[in-house]
């Protein structure tokens, strides 16, 4: 049986890949370029690009003759990498990552060797407005090297450079992300109110390759991590290290049983002591002097608040 998604795919095999297909797949390449520069160190340590210093003699802002050179050299030398580049066949999805890949990163080399002539990134693309001169030369040179794809590209470069959104895209194509994600859309319900036109993602499709809810494993069929000690064979609670097993506990607790034997001394020694306050301690230790205190005859109640609780030594009134 053959899957949806697999169905999908030999149904775009030879058919031009959507528009939003296109811009996501060329985001994510720009991307992966980016990270490739950072990791090794700039644009000139990456084979992908052309920073050759003499694309950019002769260039000015307003040449558009030189612009269609330095244009035409640089774009040559990257379909030289890419053939498909130059193929006549639609950009299908057997096609699209070669062509994306190169297409970002000549996208790269051009706002780079417009940036080192001019200083400024590149202008607006507007064809209603007319085109910069080197905006004039990109379109001549895509329109006669790689006829199938310059619609395309062009759009890319609409969609990159300017306010320029589409409004309708095919069904099951990938949504736009990043900075060529349409802008958010306004909350009108007011504070803590819904929406009139909910973001909210549409129900799936019947065709989603994801599984049903009802048809998710369930929680006792799943299978066990093996890295993990099933419950039997955890430790035991007993078996547990308790919090007064370490060197400083054990100090504390030698100190609180000293001052039980300092307190019971002085209510041995001089009857006319009612009672011992002992030094303030946590609720473990005096629970430790309570019962050693009770152990040798001597009444015991605790006093003071928060951390000034204490434990209270008193002579038995029968004594």
């Amino acid at each position: 049986m053959t899957s949806t998604f697999k169905q999908r795919f030999l149904e775009m095999t030879g058919k031009e890949v959507p528009l939003d297909y296109f811009l996501y797949t060329c985001f994510e390449a720009e991307k992966m370029l980016a990270g490739t520069e950072k990791r090794l160190g700039g644009p000139d340590k990456v084979d992908s690009r052309n920073t050759d210093p003499s694309l950019k003699e002769g260039l000015s802002a307003t040449n558009e003759a030189a612009w269609e050179r330095a244009v035409g050299s640089l774009y040559d030398w990257h379909c030289a990498r890419e053939q498909n580049l130059l193929d006549r066949a639609p950009v299908d999805i057997e096609r699209l990552c070669a062509v994306a890949d190169e297409f970002v990163a000549f996208h790269a080399d051009l706002r780079h060797l417009y940036h080192a002539v001019t200083g400024e990134g590149l202008p607006v693309f507007d064809e209603e407005e007319g085109l910069a001169p080197v905006w004039v030369a990109v379109t001549n040179v895509l329109d006669e090297k790689s006829p199938s794809a310059s619609g395309l590209f062009k759009k890319f470069f609409a969609w990159a450079y300017n306010t320029w959104e589409p409004q309708v895209f095919e069904v099951g194509s990938r949504p736009p992300v990043g900075r060529y994600s349409p802008p958010p859309r306004l909350r009108t319900g007011g504070p803590g109110g819904r929406p009139e036109h909910s973001d909210r993602p549409a129900p799936r499709a019947e065709h989603s390759d994801r599984p049903h809810r009802d048809d998710r494993p369930r929680r006792d069929d799943r299978p066990q991590r093996d890295d993990r000690p099933r419950r039997d064979d955890r430790p035991q609670r007993d078996d547990r290290p308790r919090h007064h097993d370490d060197e400083r506990s054990l100090q504390q607790e030698k100190e609180a049983l000293a001052e039980v034997e300092k307190a019971i001394a002085k209510l041995e020694s001089d009857p006319s002591t009612e009672f011992v306050d002992l030094p303030p301690t946590n609720s473990y230790q005096r629970r430790k002097q309570h019962h050693e205190i009770n152990e040798r005859g001597f009444k015991t109640q605790s006093v003071g608040e928060g951390h000034d609780r204490a434990v209270r030594a008193t002579r038995d009134k029968g004594k």
